[in-house]
C-alpha cells in the first residue's frame, strides 16, 4: 500500500484532484444513482396505490350500493358458482336438476341436454384466450300444477350451478281444462370452461 500512496503523493495537484473527482463520479453512478432510481420507482408505485385507495374511498357510496344489491341477489336467488370443469360441473348440474324435479314431485319429465358455445362477451374475455365457455343446456318437459312448476323454477334459480333459466313456457293441456295440470317447458343452463385445443 505504501508504494501506491507514494505514487499518489508524487502526482501533481491537478492529477490528484482528477483522481478524486473520478472517484466521486464512480461512487455517484455506482451507488447513489441506482439508489435514486429505486427511490423514484418506489415513489411511483406509492402514488399509484394512493390513487387507487383514493378512488376506492371516493366510490364508497357506489360500492356500498353494489354490495347491497349483491347481498339481495344472494338472499333471493342463492349463491352463484364460477365456471366449473366439464366433467364435474355437468354431473353436478344434472344431479341438481334431477333432485329439484324429485323434491317437487315431478314425475315423467322428459329432457335433452346439449352443449353450445357461449358467444363473445365479458365472461369469455375473463377466462382468457386459452379457454372457451360452453353452455350446457338442458330442456325439460313435464306436466304439473302451476305451483309445482313455480317451485321447480325457484329451485333451479337458487341452485349455485345453474347459471340461468333461459326459457319458461307454460301451456294448458287440451282436454284437461277441469284439472289444474299444465304442460311446462323449461330450459336451464350451466356454464363451463374448456381448454381450447
Amino acid at each position: 500500500m505504501g508504494k501506491y500512496a507514494a505514487a499518489f503523493q508524487a502526482l501533481p495537484r491537478a492529477a490528484k484532484w482528477a483522481i478524486f473527482g473520478l472517484g466521486l463520479v464512480l461512487v455517484y453512478f455506482g451507488v447513489v444513482e441506482p439508489m435514486l432510481v429505486q427511490i423514484n420507482q418506489a415513489s411511483m408505485k406509492a402514488d399509484q396505490h394512493e390513487t387507487l385507495v383514493r378512488s376506492f374511498t371516493e366510490e364508497g357510496g357506489t360500492q356500498k350500493k353494489a354490495m347491497q344489491t349483491l347481498q339481495a341477489g344472494i338472499r333471493n336467488y342463492g349463491d352463484v358458482e364460477y365456471l366449473g370443469d366439464e366433467a364435474g360441473r355437468t354431473l353436478k348440474f344434472n344431479s341438481d336438476v334431477d333432485r329439484i324435479l324429485r323434491e317437487n314431485k315431478v314425475t315423467g319429465a322428459k329432457s335433452s341436454t346439449k352443449s353450445v358455445s357461449l358467444g363473445q362477451g365479458v365472461l369469455t374475455a375473463k377466462v382468457g384466450s386459452d379457454y372457451r365457455v360452453l353452455r350446457i343446456v338442458r330442456d325439460i318437459d313435464f306436466e304439473a300444477t302451476p305451483e309445482e312448476v313455480a317451485a321447480v323454477v325457484a329451485g333451479l334459480e337458487r341452485s349455485p350451478v345453474v347459471a340461468t333459466v333461459s326459457r319458461v313456457q307454460i301451456r294448458t293441456i287440451e282436454g284437461k281444462q277441469s284439472e289444474r295440470t299444465v304442460h311446462a317447458t323449461l330450459t336451464a343452463e350451466a356454464w363451463i370452461s374448456v381448454k381450447k385445443g
